[in-house]
């Protein structure tokens, strides 16, 4: 079956199990390729401002990448698309594992969910057909043994699955896939419980995957894997996972958060590190396709799981105060059985004990908890309490968001957000203007994944960096100049992964020019025969970011959503054992105000980030295809 073939979506209404079959429009395709481009098109197209994101309006779209499913590089992502529960504005969660290619091979590309079933189902795609069943037997069960039991009817399966949080709907609850495979941003994992659904399961397929010039297309995977290949970095990532980055990010630059932002230095670790921890793999895996393989297995105390990555070693690392590794790898399985958003889990526990150690809240607020850092035992029970909706988790469970209204008002100066969702960038956004700029724009709250600027942190030649952003930049990494242009390429840049269903690892783990626009044309035209210009793809990379800005715009997003959070501007509260040249350290706030003025006028929007109406006619924004839901 050629990849072409199978850009067609499955619209379920719960409410009526109805199911409908279609095929994606054309036009849709050239305009946003797929995955994250034609989910954010069809949730602007069928949410707005009045829509309750637990509601039965809201809908949860399930889109994979245009090539997703293809043999030779990492094409296995899938985005899953709802209005957020946890910042209700635009929500989005990239996810990797098998479940993206299980359903291409079964002939289909995208799914949407619609209206709420009335008692508990799974959605279930065999053999090209689809159907709901009855998931009462699976409700309450964690996320492994709703994909163990799913697996012994349909053996070899690939399950989307939430667990005890999604069905309580706490407002950061994600979605899994096997281990540890996790749509974690943005509570998609509520939303699918709101909607009374516990599984969409794709059963086994025989069919294979074809590029439409089956040479030509290995050919050119072929150079790019030479080109990976080379890359030390790629090796460092097969040789310890994404947590590789904690020495590189904490350790080397220094720029890891610790306890919830208030210092750099992480002077309790008894034993947080790469080797330390390479001590508990067992064996190698990775997500469907993949050539690089960056998962390992672990297990200690009869736990077993893959990773943790390194987003969940630096949370639940030192930005808790954590300082053992083998608490790190109880956390990582507690969450991912439970199905919770590690980030902000960590994060929004994190931040409570900040305002509880000064005396901000007290223990009449915290139910008698004392809140203190380097508890695992603490975080054990807050994550527990938070997934079944029960004490202080109850309250957590609400989200930042809504927990602010019943809060003292200082609260939210000790919080690291942005568009009323907490940071996923394990980072302190003090370190480097960039890295701010690209978190607090970012389309779904502050997000590390959007644009990820990380060539900054190694200060490549200026020359060196001509090829890839078209022009002379500042590499100084302190400085504020040329950032806005720095950033913008990498958002457009980070969009053709997601909209290609590839993994971003490549992009973070290749040195300038990385893998060029002009490859991407090449592997689209090789596999899906379409042509693309280089130019033509950054315009799709750009009608992207606008087409979310606008749906943000109509929320009710404006400028002063597109800061990093208050404390970056102030220097940390404690310096013990911080580097000298470190500690007064902070953004300087009119020079950020310079940097997103000229971001603004960079993208085409109005000095309140506002989408120019002659942006929204150059890009077509104000065209497209519908669909009736």
């Amino acid at each position: 079956m050629k990849i072409k073939e199978t850009n067609v979506i499955i619209i379920v209404d719960l409410e009526t199990e109805k199911i409908e079959i279609k095929a994606l429009a054309p036009e849709l395709i050239k305009k946003y390729l797929g995955a994250r481009g034609v989910n954010s098109y069809l949730l602007y197209q069928y949410t707005d401002a009045s829509t309750d994101p637990l509601g039965k309006d809201n809908v949860l779209i399930v889109g994979t990448g245009l090539l997703t499913g293809l043999k030779g590089l990492n094409f296995s992502r899938t985005t899953i698309t709802a209005k957020s529960p946890e910042s209700a504005i635009l929500g989005d969660a990239n996810i990797g594992g098998g479940f993206g290619v299980s359903l291409r091979k079964q002939g289909f590309g995208y799914i949407i969910l619609k209206n709420k079933a009335k008692s508990p189902k799974m959605v279930v795609i065999n053999k090209g057909k689809v159907s709901i069943e009855d998931a009462d037997h699976l409700w309450g069960k964690d996320t492994q043994d709703t994909q163990s039991e799913i697996c012994e009817k349909y053996p070899g399966s690939e399950t989307l699955c939430i667990g005890p949080a999604g069905e309580r709907q706490v407002v950061f609850a994600c979605i899994i896939n096997r281990r540890k495979n996790a749509a974690a941003r943005c509570g998609m994992g509520a939303v699918m419980g709101s909607k009374n659904v516990k599984a969409i399961v794709s059963c086994v397929s025989e069919q294979d995957l074809e590029p439409e010039q089956s040479q030509e297309f290995a050919n050119c995977l072929r150079e790019v894997n030479q080109f990976l290949q080379k890359e030390f970095l790629t090796d460092r990532l097969k040789k310890y996972g994404s947590s590789h980055l904690f020495e590189i990010v904490n350790e080397s630059i220094g720029m890891g958060r610790v306890k919830n932002g208030r210092t750099l230095a992480f002077t309790n670790n008894e034993n947080i590190n790469i080797e330390e921890l390479k001590k508990f793999h067992t064996k190698k895996a990775g997500c469907q396709n993949c050539v690089i393989a960056c998962h390992y297995v672990y297990e200690y105390k009869g736990i077993k799981n893959e990773g943790p990555e390194y987003g969940v070693l630096a949370h639940f690392g030192p930005v808790l105060g954590m300082n053992r590794i083998e608490d790190c790898l109880v956390l990582n399985d507690l969450v991912n059985r439970l199905g919770l958003d590690a980030s902000s889990a960590a994060n929004i526990i994190a931040w409570l004990i900040d305002l509880y150690q000064d005396k901000v809240i007290d223990d009449k607020f915290t139910q008698g908890k004392e809140l203190k850092w380097s508890s695992q035992e603490l975080v054990y029970s807050l994550i527990q309490d938070i997934a079944y909706r029960r004490g202080l988790g109850d309250f957590i469970a609400i989200g930042p968001r809504n927990m602010l209204k019943q809060m003292p008002k200082a609260s939210e100066q000790y919080l690291c957000w942005s568009k009323k969702i907490v940071q996923s960038e394990p980072a302190d956004l003090r370190c480097l203007p960039a890295f701010a700029l690209s978190n607090s724009v970012a389309s779904r709250g502050s997000d590390h994944l959007r644009s990820r600027p990380i060539w900054v942190a190694f200060e490549f030649p200026t020359k060196d960096l001509k090829e890839v952003y078209g022009k002379d930049v500042d590499s100084d990494a302190l400085s504020y100049k040329d950032k806005e242009i720095v950033v913008l390429w990498w958002e457009h840049y980070l969009a053709m992964f997601d909209m290609l269903g590839l993994c971003k690892f490549m992009g973070f783990h290749s040195l300038p020019p990385g893998i060029t626009f002009s490859i991407f044309s090449r592997i689209i035209e090789t596999a899906y025969g379409e042509k693309f210009s280089q130019e033509e793809l950054k315009e799709i990379g750009e009608r992207l970011i606008n087409i979310e800005r606008l749906y943000l715009q109509r929320e009710g997003i404006t400028r002063k959503d597109d800061y990093p959070p208050q404390k970056t501007f102030e220097p940390l509260k404690e310096t013990a054992g911080v580097r000298k040249e470190d500690k007064e350290m902070k953004l300087d706030r009119q020079k950020y105000d310079n940097l997103l003025e000229a971001y603004y006028l960079k993208r085409g929007w109005t000095n309140q980030g506002e989408v120019l109406s002659e942006t929204i006619e150059r890009l077509k924004l104000d065209e497209g295809c519908s669909y009736d839901l």
